[in-house]
């Protein structure tokens, strides 16, 4: 979750913030569309998915869902087990769970990520000698608006775009992130942020589905 405008010391006030955004959409899109907002759901998505199946008459789909996606993919699996050819799911969140349940996975996620990039980043590290514990104290000077603009959850979103999909091996991927955390303990946060910026566009694919007729090539049946 990003937090609202620039980085405050007042978390409080963050939560606040975002949670009255939040209400107001919520509110707003249920007063735009009175007579549909129940359908706006993965059960739904995944009756979407079939209309496009049944538009492109082929016998089973392929599915790849990133996410929030794989709830859609689940559950499109689940009530159309027979059109579904390859089912991949990618960082997949607990199904049917509830949104505070999804926050504590994905915080236990990143702390589980931060537990093991300290581990592989070796006696040589930048961060010093205990990486996690830098890591933790940079995403504690984010929150409290020590980073300037630069927030905690842009940290957090440094961390799981560079080590996941950003250029280079995973060793590269290891050195380049303890030197941009290590510049943003010492007053430069620069490197920290170009490490989201290349790859903006592919990371804000996540939590989408994407939905493909088979190609070319063989392709099992669909009670594989």
């Amino acid at each position: 979750m990003r937090s609202v405008g620039t980085a405050s010391g007042d978390l409080d006030t963050r939560i606040t913030a975002v949670g009255a955004a939040a209400r107001e959409a919520a509110t707003a899109c249920g007063d735009a569309f009175p007579a549909t907002l129940t359908e706006y759901s993965a059960v739904g998505a995944a009756d979407d998915l079939e209309a496009l199946r049944t538009a492109w008459n082929v016998p089973a789909l392929g599915l790849l869902a990133v996410g929030d996606g794989s709830t859609t993919a689940l559950a499109y699996a689940a009530k159309h087990p027979a059109q579904v050819a390859r089912l991949v799911l990618d960082s997949p969140v607990r199904y049917n769970g509830t949104e505070i349940q999804r926050a504590e996975d994905a915080a236990k996620g990143l702390s589980d990520t931060v537990d093991a990039f300290a581990a592989q980043c070796g006696s040589s590290c930048a961060l010093g000698a205990d990486p996690a514990a830098a890591v933790r104290d940079v995403i504690d000077r984010a929150a409290s608006g020590r980073l300037g603009a630069f927030t905690d959850s842009d940290v957090r979103r440094a961390v799981a775009v560079t080590l996941g999909v950003g250029p280079g091996d995973r060793a590269a991927r290891i050195t380049r992130l303890a030197a941009a955390l290590q510049g943003a303990r010492t007053g430069d946060s620069a490197p920290l942020r170009a490490c989201c910026a290349p790859r903006t566009t592919r990371w804000a694919a996540t939590g989408s589905t994407w939905a493909a007729a088979p190609t070319r090539s063989p392709r099992p049946p669909p009670t594989r």
